[in-house]
This record gives structure tokens, sequence and C-alpha cells, in this order.
């Protein structure tokens, strides 16, 4: 199973898209989030979203 390719200079800056193609460009909703199956799905991927080390500065 590939991991999916993301494109890091999209043709149109991602700051210009509107709300709801940025949610569908993602795979979410903006009311409700993503599904279960997909935070489940991205966990997998791409591990917990959490920092590492002690903290501060």
């Amino acid at each position: 199973m590939g991991k999916k390719v993301i494109d890091l200079e999209p043709e149109t800056p991602y700051h210009t898209f509107s709300v709801e193609k940025t949610a569908q460009h993602y795979s979410t909703s903006i009311t409700e989030g993503l599904s279960s199956s997909e935070a489940t799905a991205r966990l997998k991927q791409y591990g917990a979203n959490e920092l590492q080390g002690d903290g501060g500065v």
C-alpha cells in the first residue's frame, strides 16, 4: 500500500482556496470534521499530532 503523494507547490496557492475547496481537498467536513474512519486512517498513516521533547523555548 503506497503513501499519498502531497504536492507541496500547488498550481493555485492554498491561501486563495475557498473554505469549501480546502475542505474538499483534505477530505473533511466544515461542520463535522473528519469521519472516524478517516481520522483512524490518518493516525495510522501520519502518527499522532503531538510535539516531541520537553517543551518550552
